[in-house]
């Protein structure tokens, strides 16, 4: 389904699994999916919500945020920019994780 753009069948298959950090991650992996280099469009931060308690982020949470990042900046080329935006995520936690998906998704441009 998300490798078809399906997003909300794709969620809801995912919303089945019982453990959150599976669900977490069969969530991301369909964003992910859904962020190839022939979709033009920047991605959206509210795909996913991230919980505010760090000790309720999952290992989903840190890759939904990764191919976020990184989409978003092939998509756009623009390196402060995309930088400006992942300095505004929760700082020790996803910050990070969407600095190297910048790095990455400006080393994918064409």
């Amino acid at each position: 389904a998300a490798i078809a753009g399906l997003a909300e069948p794709a969620n809801a298959l995912a919303d089945t699994i019982a453990e959150d950090g599976l669900k977490t991650w069969a969530r991301a992996e369909a964003f992910r999916l859904m962020l190839t280099p022939e979709n033009p469009q920047p991605a959206d931060e509210a795909a996913m919500e991230i919980p505010t308690d760090a000790k309720r982020l999952k290992a989903g949470h840190a890759w939904m945020r990764l191919w976020l990042a990184r989409h978003n900046a092939r998509v756009s080329g623009d390196r402060s920019k995309e930088q400006l935006t992942v300095n505004a995520w929760t700082a020790g936690t996803m910050r990070p994780v969407g600095l190297i998906g910048v790095a990455l998704g400006l080393q994918d441009r064409p």
